[in-house]
């Protein structure tokens, strides 16, 4: 069923545009999706924005790993402190989630679409700690956010390495961020990248419970934080950064 927009400030969509509730920290989350989201793949100018890098459709899909993340955050928002950055927030799920929860919350996307989407969602839900900030990963702004979320981020390979570089630079030394991630064949490629970028990453499956590596289309999280540089690291604790899991 299509959504009553009158009154928010949603782009246009080939779609048009419906609502979605979630339960999420014991509240009612209402969004507005796009109502087919595969519509846009039959429209010849956004697909020839697509075919030039111009644009993107995946910020229109809620991707699967959305929901598990976004109750993640959910809980730990209530215990951890300062502002968050959500990364590639498309309709923004994860991070209303934190916002939900009392942080301040920066949605980010390189689609400004997207960042206005999310925008809106927080207003549909009376949240007003939230900020927009249109960001792309090869030019990160200066500042820093001491939590960082974002979920199925990691699905072209060409974009592993300006992630990482970003995650380095938005983070201070003891940030975090938390990445959800489906069980996506590009994973383990990306985890392998981590350690040249000047982090480390732990692993943890959708209940919490550390892992050595993450599981095909099985749900994970990934615990980044940057490398302990100024300490010396014995052969046992690079190799404990490397399978996930430091001291």
């Amino acid at each position: 069923m299509k959504a009553n927009t009158i009154g928010y400030d949603l782009p246009d969509v080939p779609g048009g545009w419906s609502e979605r509730n979630w339960s999420i920290g014991g509240r009612e989350l209402r969004l507005f999706v796009p109502a087919n989201p595969d519509a846009s793949l039959d429209d010849p100018e956004l697909a020839e924005a697509w075919e030039n890098e111009r644009s993107d459709p995946y910020w229109l899909y809620t991707w699967s790993a959305a929901e598990p993340m976004a109750r993640i955050v959910s809980t730990e928002a209530r215990r951890k402190q300062g502002d968050v950055l959500e990364l590639g927030c498309g309709t923004g799920l994860v991070g209303l989630a934190a916002a939900a929860a009392g942080r301040t919350v920066a949605f980010s996307d390189e689609q400004p679409d997207a960042v206005r989407t999310a925008l809106v969602n927080a207003r549909r839900n009376g949240l007003q700690n939230a900020e927009g900030l249109v960001l792309n990963w090869r030019q990160p702004p200066k500042r820093q956010w001491p939590w960082i979320v974002g979920s199925d981020l990691v699905y072209f390979s060409d974009l592993h390495r300006p992630l990482l570089q970003s995650i380095n630079r938005l983070l201070p030394d003891d940030g975090e961020f938390w990445l959800g991630d489906p069980g996506r064949a590009r994973l383990p490629e990306f985890l392998e990248m981590v350690s040249d970028e000047g982090l480390r990453y732990r692993l943890f499956d959708g209940e919490g419970r550390p892992i050595e590596k993450p599981g095909t289309m099985t749900f994970c999280r990934v615990v980044m934080a940057k490398r302990e540089e100024n300490k010396p690291r014995t052969n046992e604790q690079a190799a404990h950064e490397v399978s996930g899991s430091w001291g």
